[in-house]
């Protein structure tokens, strides 16, 4: 008898909790590509700080070196026009990113992501594939680094989603 009422009054209080929506969560998508031997693949990275103002962005990428020996990092529409936009690479596998503002005007939330089909990207990351890489095969796209800073210059945490390349066959197919 003791059990069953404490089992009614757990359900009770369950049952008359208030229902709370989750926060959004800032997040960082580093999306997917295909493309064949030789060819040049783009790879959208989105990030959204849920609302957080920000401040600056770094972002570096790893991936394998010999089947991707080159690349670039393109600002895209989720990087506000008014801050700096910087990228570097140290060698083959290595790909970094970097935006920022030192005026507090400019420090906005970064939106960046897909809504009935259409996609914003952060930046995209332009990778030159090798003319010998194994095709039929999916290589990671990774983050390395990731450094988001608030307005406060605090950091942001975000989850985070890695993404991959597919590379085909020469003729397209696999």
């Amino acid at each position: 008898m003791l059990i069953a009422l404490a089992s009614l009054l757990l359900a009770l209080s369950i049952a008359l909790t208030p229902w709370q929506p989750q926060a959004p969560t800032p997040t960082l998508v580093v999306g997917s590509g295909i493309g064949p031997p030789g060819g040049t693949v783009s790879v959208p990275v989105r990030l959204d700080t849920a609302g957080i103002a920000a401040r600056s962005y770094q972002v570096n990428l790893a991936y394998d070196g010999s089947t991707f020996p080159q690349g670039l990092a393109l600002r895209a529409g989720g990087t506000p026009d008014s801050w700096s936009f910087h990228q570097h690479s140290s060698g083959p596998g290595d790909l970094r990113a970097l935006a920022f503002s030192f005026n507090p005007a400019d420090f906005q939330p970064l939106v960046a992501g897909c809504n009935n089909g259409r996609c914003q990207s952060t930046y995209v990351a332009q990778l030159s594939i090798a003319p010998d890489a194994v095709a039929c095969q999916s290589y990671p796209v990774t983050v390395a680094l990731l450094d988001v800073r608030d307005a406060s210059n605090q950091l942001i945490p975000m989850s985070m989603t890695h993404g991959a390349v597919w590379v085909t066959a020469p003729n397209g197919g696999c």
